[in-house]
């Protein structure tokens, strides 16, 4: 039903998606990191940070500001080490907004390079990506980025699987960013930790 716009209520995707909440509601989505969604008339879900709502409506991330946990666009964080969800589509997406994010000290598998916005923060809390395959696990693609610094993570790859290619050029040699770290951070097969 209809609710007042300036009450959170709490709710799940499930209940979001039966349509439970009026139009201009925001909603706490408990299985989605308590992250916040407000319930708009019409537009189109992608799954990530704007989900179906019911009755052809959508819920949108309220905002994209601060440190946002990857689970609040629908990532499970489930690599064990040995199994998980390939969690690719939905890393493409928070690094598409360009949003700052934590891995809340879990893993994630992905099989593609992740392209890093200038200035972009990812906080892994110990956390970190597994790549099966090669390439590297972040890139900037030839945009400067500056002030990139992650912290505490843990990559693992294969081949040529680099943690992050700062010149975007193949060669994991830095060229264009500026005070990019990564701070405490194990690794295999990763070259460019900073420059």
């Amino acid at each position: 039903g209809e609710i007042n716009n300036n009450t959170t209520r709490s709710g799940t995707v499930a209940e979001i998606a039966s349509g439970n909440f009026g139009v201009g509601g925001l909603v706490r989505v408990s299985d989605r990191a308590g992250e916040v969604f407000r319930i708009q008339a019409g537009g189109s879900a992608n799954g990530f940070d704007i989900i179906t709502a019911g009755s052809g409506n959508t819920a949108v991330m309220a905002d994209l500001l601060g440190i946002k946990s990857a689970r609040a666009f629908g990532a499970k964080l489930d690599w064990n080490g040995v199994t998980g969800t390939d969690e690719t589509v939905v890393f493409q997406r928070i690094h598409e907004l360009g949003v700052n994010y934590s891995m809340d000290g879990k893993f994630s598998k992905i099989t593609a390079t992740l392209p890093m916005k200038s200035n972009q923060k990812v906080y892994f809390f110990g956390g970190g990506f597994y790549k099966p395959n090669s390439g590297y696990i972040l890139s900037t693609n030839n945009v400067a980025v500056d002030n990139f610094i992650g912290y505490n993570g843990y990559f693992t790859g294969n081949l040529q699987a680099d943690l992050i290619d700062m010149s975007g050029a193949g060669g994991g040699y830095p060229n264009s960013a500026k005070n990019c770290k990564l701070i405490d951070c194990n690794a295999t097969q990763m070259y460019v930790l900073f420059n």
